[in-house]
């Protein structure tokens, strides 16, 4: 393996573990629904991602499911990664890893749950895991270089009924030259779906106040899996108070005014297009 190579598996172990450490501790201040809630988010859109190949050089085996499946219920924090780690430096890209693979194994998750052959707390051990690969896997799934590098997705967490603000920041950044769609009014999934089908380079989604927390962590959750190459940042009129438990969600960038958001974005942008 290259000096580059051992950089870049250093590099995704250490994220790997500071998401999983943010992600437990997000969970313990959140309540039992909220916490099942967001393992049955993980679960659900990852299985749904695993048809989405038909096509690949290398179909995961059932022995490599359960071997997998059984690491990231394991009391060892980075044997599932190291599964992941491991096949990506045999050769096998990065999409089939994480659409084929990682897929596959959040489908036979999902029956083990139902079929009780693995607990509540094994379920949403594996979610959060599943997620800190996914986060540590992210350079892989940046994107070449767009014509349209600056363009946002601008929403209102579901549920959100204080929208002035995104109204007023949305028109600011046309103004600024950034071609931006707005959503506002849509379900979960809707939102999800409308994010996932856009090309934007970065989402920033707008929350109030504590009441939205739960929608926003369980929001998320399905973006780093459905877009787990666009950078989301997160803005809102008490931002402030809320920024420790959004910081635990591994969002790239927190914003309590408009400058702020704009210096942001314009940072992420140029990042994106280096």
């Amino acid at each position: 393996m290259s000096p580059e190579d051992n950089l870049l598996r250093k590099r995704m172990f250490e994220t790997y573990e500071f998401s999983q450490s943010n992600i437990y501790q997000l969970n313990a201040n959140l309540g039992p629904s909220q916490v099942e809630g967001l393992a049955s988010e993980v679960i659900r859109r990852l299985a749904a991602k695993e048809y989405q190949f038909p096509d690949v050089l290398l179909e995961p085996t059932d022995d490599w499911l359960s071997l997998f499946c059984r690491a990231l219920v394991s009391q060892e924090d980075d044997a599932a990664v190291r599964f992941v780690t491991d096949l990506h430096a045999g050769g096998v890209p990065a999409e089939e890893v994480y659409i084929k693979h990682i897929a596959a194994a959040a489908r036979l998750l999902g029956e083990w749950w139902l079929d009780d052959h693995a607990t509540f707390a094994e379920v949403t051990l594996a979610s959060v895991r599943l997620i800190a690969i996914m986060r540590s896997m992210r350079p892989f799934f940046a994107p070449a270089r767009t014509k349209l590098e600056k363009s946002a997705f601008f929403a209102s967490v579901p549920g959100e009924t204080h929208t002035l603000g995104i109204h007023m920041a949305s028109d600011l950044m046309r103004m600024e030259g950034w071609n931006i769609t707005l959503q506002t009014g849509l379900d979960h999934d809707q939102l999800v779906a409308a994010i996932e089908t856009s090309d934007c380079n970065i989402i920033g989604l707008s929350m109030s106040g504590a009441h939205s927390i739960d929608a926003l962590a369980r929001l998320v959750v399905a973006l780093h899996v459905s877009c787990p190459h666009v950078p989301i940042i997160v803005s809102g009129s008490e931002i402030r108070d809320q920024r420790p438990k959004v910081e635990l969600m591994c969002v790239d960038g927190i914003a309590d005014t408009f400058d702020d958001a704009k210096i942001q974005m314009n940072t992420l942008c140029q990042m994106r297009s280096d």
